[in-house]
């Protein structure tokens, strides 16, 4: 009768080691281990397969760093963005509502980014355009990326017509 599956074995070996490795040192390679203890396990195996490669872990390691500290950039950069047009708007609609007044828009940006933002104001009859200029927040050196972050908002100004102005 025929064995319901075949072990190939690698050349030189007598038997099949189908113990897991688990991580542990390949026989022959550190410390004697119940492998190499085994009479019917060869003692020594090939010198590439001793222990792990140090230069592939340190680059794999240096590789998922990287990419770890850009993707991290990425998202506070994001964030920092968001934070600063949400700035922009708010003081920009409290410029509108209280009839053009850019001190108390000012005030919004001072008091949420602090003294880091530049403010340019163009207001009209009809609309409140505010320029906020915020340096970016960043740990990684990118010189393909400017220094600064730059938010243009423009809120209209909308009021009721009476009826007798018709």
């Amino acid at each position: 009768m025929r064995p319901p599956f075949t072990v190939h074995l690698a050349p030189g070996r007598r038997t099949a080691d189908r113990r897991a490795a688990h991580g542990l040192a390949a026989p022959g390679c550190a410390a004697p281990t119940r492998a190499a203890l085994d009479t019917t396990a060869p003692a020594t195996r090939d010198r590439d397969e001793c222990g792990a490669g140090l230069l592939a872990t340190m680059l794999g390691l240096l590789f998922f760093v990287s990419f770890l500290l850009v993707g991290l950039q990425m998202a506070t950069d994001l964030y920092w963005q968001s934070q600063i047009r949400l700035v922009a708007f708010d003081a920009a609609r409290v410029a509108a509502q209280s009839g053009g007044s850019q001190s108390q828009g000012d005030a919004v940006v001072t008091g949420l980014l602090g003294g880091r933002a530049q403010t340019a104001w163009t207001s009209g009859p009809e609309q409140v355009r505010l320029t906020v200029t915020a340096p970016r927040s960043r740990f990684l050196v990118a010189p393909w990326r400017s220094d600064e972050h730059t938010v243009v908002v423009t809120v209209h100004r909308e009021s009721f017509r009476s009826r007798s102005s018709r």
